[in-house]
């Protein structure tokens, strides 16, 4: 027996949210969530963002296990995750790509991955699409959650992310998945989404996993 999985035979997963043996996030749980049956409008992203579409409220459970995935290292969740995105989302079919909200080196560095990565990826895998890096973290702004300002916040983060030199060819005249995993007032979204539309994409959409107002 390979040494993960004796890890896996001695120390089954539970589920994050009610402890309960299973693959950290129970089907119990999962019916749990509370669904967004509507696409919210944000201000911020209109004339940015063509489409976004939300999983789910910032609530429990949903948000239990978005902490887990970002705090605990628990990096499996990320596509469980992706999986839940593609299950329960109707999102287009005339995709080129798709790429993540990226984090500081830092930071990724710190948490030994980017949660919102592990997510794209897998609903990238799930939908026969390639993922790229498109975009590239300048600094981190660790004061934005200390507003609701929508201007302040597009201040905050002006500059933040720019266009990964490497990707060029993949956004001109293609039409782009952002994947993020909570998204509030639409600032970062929109930052990045200005990036990639002057260099030259055709369409913008984006998927987070849960929205808090």
């Amino acid at each position: 027996m390979k040494y993960p999985d004796l890890l896996r035979f001695l120390f089954p997963p539970v589920c994050v949210v009610c402890d309960k043996y299973a693959y950290y996030f129970c089907a119990d749980c999962q019916d749990k969530i509370d669904f967004l049956y509507f696409r919210p409008k944000l201000p911020l992203l209109e004339g940015l963002v063509d489409e976004l579409y939300v999983l789910g409220f910032y609530t429990p459970p949903l948000s239990t296990v978005i902490k887990a995935l970002k705090y605990q290292s628990l990096y499996p969740i990320g596509n469980l995750l992706g999986d839940l995105l593609h299950q329960h989302l109707q999102l287009p079919t005339n995709l080129d790509g798709i790429t993540a909200v990226p984090l500081h080196p830092k930071r990724q560095r710190q948490r030994g991955y980017n949660q919102a990565e592990l997510i794209a990826k897998q609903l990238a895998n799930r939908l026969n699409l390639p993922y790229q890096n498109l975009l590239i973290r300048q600094h981190h702004n660790r004061n934005l959650a200390s507003t609701d300002n929508h201007q302040q916040r597009l201040t905050i983060m002006a500059n933040a992310f720019t266009i990964n030199p490497t990707q060029q060819a993949a956004i001109l005249g293609q039409n782009i998945l952002i994947v993020d995993d909570v998204i509030t007032t639409g600032s970062t979204l929109a930052t990045c989404a200005t990036q990639l539309k002057q260099a030259g994409a055709n369409k913008i959409l984006a998927v987070t996993l849960a929205h808090e107002g």
